[in-house]
């Protein structure tokens, strides 16, 4: 039996591939500065998510205190609760970046390379 973390890398991993994918098809219709993170990243996250795990995956964003943590925290973007739908199990901060310059400044996105 895998273990939590394998099962969390593997879910991830898919969800990455199948939200980018979708991402990448949208950006080429309409234009990649027209995406976003809340408007297309974060359903797009979430849809692939419900492909392995169903709707053990937050509809909503959700603010978590967390303790010892100074300071104010913004909601979560994506959670996925336990099977009893009590507990997250996962964590999501979602980011995107529609400017090329930006992502230029990292190796593994550099174009001249």
């Amino acid at each position: 039996m895998p273990s939590a973390a394998i099962a969390g890398d593997q879910l991830i991993e898919f969800a990455c591939e199948r939200a980018g994918a979708a991402l990448a098809q949208l950006s080429v219709k309409r234009d990649p500065y027209w995406v976003g993170e809340r408007k297309h990243l974060q359903p797009a996250f979430q849809e692939a998510l419900r492909e392995r795990v169903g709707d053990r995956v937050s509809q909503y964003e959700k603010r978590l205190k967390l303790p010892g943590w100074r300071g104010r925290l913004g909601g979560i973007d994506v959670i996925v609760h336990d099977e009893g739908g009590v507990s997250p199990v996962y964590l999501y901060e979602l980011k995107w970046c529609g400017d090329l310059k930006t992502l230029g400044n990292y190796p593994f996105f550099r174009q001249d390379v």
